[in-house]
């Protein structure tokens, strides 16, 4: 994380300094104030993605599909009253990618804004663009309130970033 904010700050490896926002979200100084550039990270499996903007607030999450056995309890504890319905009338095959899609969508928003899951908004995050299944050399970027981009850095992996700005992003990929 260090070199690659050093490439685009410009700043040494180790004068990297970062400090932590009001519910532990990371932020780099420079001179000591806040940056403009804002990151954010997330890990799963053996796989890392990192996600930098100039001029806003952005969060990320990344998931391997896994078997969980309790996505029914989380859709009721975490998500909106619209999407435990859209869940609960998808067929059973659909299930996990939808719930991976939509989870890594609210998990980023809430790193975008700094609450994580302790957010008490529950904003809609099922809809029939979470049944799409992207290859890992596409993404989908659309707008709601912020900018959502969802992409599949490689096979059995999903990830969203929530880009809060009003300009819309430039997708840059880096492996």
């Amino acid at each position: 994380l260090r070199k690659i904010l050093s490439f685009y700050t410009g700043q040494s490896v180790v004068s990297i300094k970062f400090n932590y926002g009001i519910n532990g979200k990371p932020y780099l100084l420079h001179s000591g104030k806040e940056s403009s550039i804002s990151f954010n990270i997330s890990h799963s499996e053996n796989l890392l993605v990192v996600a930098l903007i100039n001029h806003g607030q952005i969060g990320i999450d990344l998931e391997y599909f896994h078997q969980i056995g309790s996505i029914n309890w989380v859709i009721n504890n975490y998500f909106s009253l619209n999407d435990q319905v859209f869940f609960s009338n998808l067929p059973e095959r659909q299930k996990a990618p939808a719930f991976f899609s939509a989870w890594t969508k609210k998990e980023a928003r809430g790193k975008a804004i700094g609450t994580g899951l302790s957010s008490k908004i529950k904003h809609d995050y099922l809809d029939q663009s979470s049944l799409i299944t992207l290859p890992a050399d596409r993404y989908l970027l659309f707008q709601e309130k912020d900018w959502y981009l969802r992409f599949s850095p490689q096979n059995n992996y999903t990830a969203a970033a929530v880009i809060q700005s009003i300009k819309k992003p430039k997708m840059p990929f880096f492996n």
